[in-house]
């Protein structure tokens, strides 16, 4: 996966951060993206190469949940 962009999401009083990382895969052309915890810390390419290889796949139906739900009015 050819990876274009990472997302990082870090908390006030937690340690640590989640990512995002969004890409292309290189044979099939699909947009793919994937979520995990940042592992090392000391490295931003070795986080997103972790979570590219070991993250969940975050796929187009639980964002669009996720927008659905922000975007309804009470």
């Amino acid at each position: 996966m050819n990876v274009i962009s990472a997302i990082w999401f870090s908390f006030l009083y937690f340690p640590g951060s989640v990512g995002i990382v969004l890409g292309v895969d290189e044979i099939t052309g699909e947009r793919k993206a994937y979520i995990g915890v940042r592992v090392s810390g000391s490295s931003e390419q070795k986080d997103i190469e972790s979570i590219r290889q070991f993250g969940s796949p975050l796929g187009l139906d639980v964002l669009k949940t996720i927008v659905n739900f922000l975007e309804k009015e009470n």
